[in-house]
């Protein structure tokens, strides 16, 4: 089966002729262990660099994906997918507000 064609909302071609296109999408599906989001990173034992990987996907098939390979690595069955249609609209500031960064929030204002 293949993918649907995307609906394009917006597109620029720069001088080098490549393009940006900005897609239409169902939402956010982000993988959840026990019911909440998570992140995720491989932290290099020899070497000592962290890896951050994305857990977060505009496309749901990715995230069933993943979540099915950690619970094979894990041995569970608790990693799943959350998907989020439609947010409220979030500044900057508030978020650093919000999530308890205030250093950030006058950065951010600014």
């Amino acid at each position: 089966m293949s993918r649907p064609k995307p609906t394009i909302l917006l597109s620029q071609t720069a001088k080098n002729w490549n393009a940006t296109e900005i897609l239409a999408a169902q939402g956010v599906f982000v993988v959840a262990y026990n019911g909440k989001p998570i992140g995720m990173r491989n932290n290099g034992l020899l070497d000592h660099r962290l890896k951050y990987h994305r857990t977060a996907f505009i496309n749901g098939g990715q995230a069933f994906c993943l979540a099915r390979k950690l619970n094979r690595q894990f041995g569970t069955d608790q990693f799943g997918v959350l998907h989020y249609s439609a947010g409220e609209p979030l500044t900057e500031a508030e978020y650093y507000i919000r999530f308890g960064v205030l250093e950030r929030a006058s950065l951010a204002d600014g």
